[in-house]
């Protein structure tokens, strides 16, 4: 017909209806602009259950370091802040500026930290620290404690209960590892990573150290 159209709807569920009718009546297959993804990937996706309208977006030096496995688009628009360690925040604990100073070093290398990660960094090591030091706790609790090892603790009224601290232990975990994620810090991410590129030029070397 020659038209172009474009619309805009408020309600997720509409949007849906008129991508599928779109589609049923072109023959075409409607893709995310965003990152190329194929509406019947992502209503896929939200079928297998938890409510997200598809997966986060990889970051694009994320995709190029694994090799972009799904091979989809890269955004070549992506912002690509300037490469180096920011200065630590001074609200960080002993133990999260340890980590701090450890693993920033490294994530600068692998081409994943950048002058604008600083938060995002804080937040996986005060999460760190704070795991730490619950664990500590509970570890200096268990010396004292022969049957529960410091995992459990009495009410006034008698009643055996989980130590706060172990609550306190298992959310500081899930926050770093969440954290970690974000610099594919996790072991299914570097299970993905190429350690050798046999291309002579690689669109990945910009994010690493010549």
């Amino acid at each position: 017909m020659g038209r172009a159209c474009h619309a805009i709807e408020i309600n997720l569920a509409y949007v849906d209806v008129a991508v599928k009718r779109w589609e049923a009546f072109t023959g075409g297959a409607a893709t995310l602009e965003g990152d190329g993804r194929r509406f019947g990937e992502i209503a896929e996706q939200r079928e297998k259950g938890d409510g997200v309208r598809g997966p986060k977006p990889t970051p694009t030096h994320l995709k190029l370091v694994t090799g972009n496995p799904g091979k989809r688009r890269l955004n070549e628009a992506e912002p690509k802040p300037e490469a180096l360690i920011p200065d630590p925040p001074p609200e960080l604990s002993a133990d999260a500026r340890e980590e701090w100073e450890k693993i920033s070093p490294r994530l600068l290398a692998a081409g994943v930290l950048t002058a604008i990660d600083r938060a995002a960094l804080a937040a996986y090591c005060q999460a760190y620290g704070r795991w730490v030091q619950a664990e500590r706790a509970l570890a200096e609790m268990a010396k004292r404690d022969l049957i529960t090892a410091g995992l459990l603790i009495k009410t006034t009224n008698g009643n055996a209960i989980q130590n706060p601290l172990v609550g306190t232990a298992n959310k500081a975990m899930s926050d770093m590892v969440r954290y970690a994620t974000e610099f594919g810090m996790t072991p299914s991410a570097r299970s993905r990573v190429r350690a050798n590129f046999d291309e002579k030029k690689d669109p990945a070397d910009r994010f690493f150290d010549s």
